[in-house]
């Protein structure tokens, strides 16, 4: 809290605790920042992509992956801050790029990462893992 306002920035910024209601929150915002300097996958990334908003995060983890390479977003260097900084200003002046970006993160996340994939991408990876033991039983047999 010191440092907000050794910086001047006390009276644009709002520290706001806990926050339960995340797609309220989502809808408030024009941009999404993720500027971690470690992640693997972030699940607010995806979240704020599920809501439509354009996105602009650092390269960690599996952001590349979920921004489609930067055609869901725009993905800045880890730990650069001035490429950060030029993300942010494209994109508050650029309203028909963040539109098309969250257009197609939304598109993204809606299509590559619903609940009804991931169901079927854990029912096959534990019908793998299961075929895969039965296989590891049926080689011990023979043995």
């Amino acid at each position: 809290l010191d440092r907000i306002h050794l910086l001047g920035m006390g009276t644009r910024t709002k520290l706001l605790g806990s926050v339960w209601n995340m797609a309220e929150f989502y809808r408030r915002l024009d941009i999404f920042i993720l500027p971690s300097l470690s992640e693997q996958n972030p699940n607010a990334l995806l979240e704020a992509m599920a809501t439509g908003l354009p996105c602009v995060a650092t390269d960690v983890g599996s952001v590349s992956e979920l921004l489609s390479d930067g055609r869901c977003g725009v993905i800045v260097p880890n730990n650069d801050k001035e490429a950060l900084a030029n993300a942010l200003e494209e994109l508050i002046n650029d309203q028909p790029l963040r539109m098309k970006l969250g257009a197609a993160a939304r598109n993204r996340a809606c299509s590559e990462f619903n609940i009804k994939r991931m169901i079927n991408a854990y029912r096959e990876l534990y019908f793998n893992l299961a075929s895969g033991v039965s296989q590891l039983n049926n080689m011990g047999a023979a043995a």
